[in-house]
């Protein structure tokens, strides 16, 4: 069963859309992406700002590739629940779902 916490997708969306207009990434999104369970490069946060995240934060893009930004704790949580399969809805590939499955 999907996790049920729309407050906590709401304030994770309007975050990313934050940090795309801080970030120049063009319009805000409507949804979060879908992603890939485990899989820093394929998370919704890393698709949604197009950069590296790592559990505790992003790099920012470009020239400033090397610099890490700390994630807000709702965001971290955020991609914990994620990566342990509360948001099977943001979901993509047949390997996080069977994963999910499976109890992983």
């Amino acid at each position: 069963m999907g996790h049920t916490n729309k407050r906590t997708l709401d304030d994770v969306l309007a975050w990313v859309n934050e940090r795309r207009h801080a970030l120049a990434l063009g319009a805000p999104l409507k949804k979060l992406p879908k992603g890939e369970r485990g899989m820093c490069s394929y998370c919704p946060i890393a698709i949604a700002l197009n950069t590296a995240v790592v559990p505790t934060g992003y790099y920012l893009p470009d020239a400033n590739r090397g610099v890490l930004v700390k994630f807000p704790d709702f965001v971290a949580e955020f991609i914990a629940d994620f990566d342990r399969g509360r948001y099977p809805e943001l979901v993509s590939s047949v390997y996080s779902i069977a994963l999910a499955e499976i109890g992983l």
